[in-house]
């Protein structure tokens, strides 16, 4: 059988987040086969990968509602144990409570695993294009900080911010919206949404230093807005 790094190392180049999801469906059952609802039988850190990179990739798509379910048929003796599982679980909590920061915090503050980072990396800019297609439909102006505690942007260690205008996240906030076309009052210190068409992000929008091979994803279901 195929690694679970294996697989998920497919994505986003070979395969969509939907057939990720479908695959790592078809190895449930060879999973549940590991454990019993009081130790481990098979393998801790396939299972620890599977579960992990099986929940990302359902939150990634939108589906919550089955990543809810997964969580309960999580190993039992894992599931707050593991440390990877409860860092996605936690992160379910945060998508599904709509609680912005403390997305960003988890996605941005984590030590995501080699086999997982892809999925981390891909829903941080989903989120955050999600995100930035809410503000442009709710405001027609708002100071930088609000829309950063939206978007989540921050600096990377090593840069900093073109002007001396204030607090860095909220330099890069001006800077990152005023390049998406949004229009900057710097007297009034606010910043004005351009009108968005309908149509889905066609992928090739980057956010910041963080999104290095993230422009290859296309048409995630933004339930920010929902």
């Amino acid at each position: 059988m195929e690694s679970i790094s294996g697989i998920v190392s497919k994505f986003p180049h070979t395969i969509s987040a939907w057939d990720l999801v479908e695959l790592l469906a078809n190895l449930e059952p060879e999973a549940a086969l590991q454990f019993t609802d009081t130790e481990i039988t098979g393998d801790l850190i396939f299972l620890s990968q599977y579960y992990s990179s099986y929940l990302l990739a359902l939150i990634l798509t939108g589906d919550l509602n089955e990543a809810r379910f997964l969580t309960h048929r999580f190993p039992p003796t894992l599931s707050d144990t593991d440390e990877l599982l409860i860092r996605c679980k936690d992160l379910l909590r945060a998508v599904w409570s709509k609680q912005n920061p403390l997305v960003y915090q988890i996605l941005q503050d984590s030590q995501w695993p080699d086999h997982i980072r892809p999925l981390a990396s891909g829903f941080l800019e989903h989120f955050r294009e999600s995100a930035f297609r809410l503000l442009s439909r709710a405001y027609t102006s708002l100071p930088p900080r609000l829309a950063n505690e939206y978007l989540g942007l921050t600096l990377q260690r090593g840069e900093s911010p073109a002007n001396d205008m204030g607090e860095s996240s909220d330099v890069l906030a001006v800077e990152q919206l005023v390049s998406r076309g949004w229009k900057w009052d710097a007297t009034k210190g606010l910043l004005s949404p351009v009108e968005l068409d309908n149509t889905p992000n066609s992928g090739t929008v980057r956010w910041g230093s963080d999104s290095d091979s993230m422009g290859r994803l296309v048409g995630l279901v933004g339930f920010l807005g929902e």
